[in-house]
Parts: C-alpha cells; sequence; structure tokens
C-alpha cells in the first residue's frame, strides 16, 4: 500500500512541531493542526513539501461547516447514509 510508505515517511515532520501545534499520523492520514496558522508552521512547510500534490489541506472553519453540512443532511427524513 503506497499510502502506508507515505506517511512512515512523514516522521521527520513531527521534529518541526512547535508546542502550540499538534501532529498526528494514522493509518490513513497524516493531521496537522497550527494554532499559529499553516503559513507560519514549520511542520506544515516540511509536510507540504514532502507530499506535494499528494496533500489537501482543510482550515478549522472549513471542517466545522462542512460536519454541519453532513450532520444536516443525516437530519433530514429519507436521508441516505
Amino acid at each position: 500500500m503506497w499510502h502506508a510508505e507515505l506517511l512512515r515517511g512523514l516522521a521527520p515532520v513531527a521534529a518541526l512541531v512547535s508546542a502550540d501545534e499538534r501532529f498526528v499520523i494514522g493509518t490513513h492520514a497524516a493531521h496537522l493542526y497550527c494554532a499559529g496558522g499553516i503559513n507560519q508552521s514549520k511542520a506544515a512547510a516540511m509536510l507540504l513539501g514532502k507530499v506535494g500534490r499528494a496533500a489537501t489541506t482543510r482550515n478549522w472553519a472549513t471542517v466545522q461547516k462542512v460536519h454541519a453540512l453532513l450532520e444536516e443532511g443525516a437530519a433530514r427524513p429519507g436521508a441516505s447514509t
């Protein structure tokens, strides 16, 4: 599985995570929380440089909006899950 190799290769990013950031490598994705913003994060710069176009980013406001839309859709009668 190519993604497992890619994820293992991200381990060095952890050394650049600042005190107000969080970095977690899961089985299917890596997550980096940048409290000071992605543009200020050395870990983000390294992470995005390593994975290039294989990465996608979302700010927390977008994540919350997508979650709300999914919850709204699930609450509708006849909505499929």
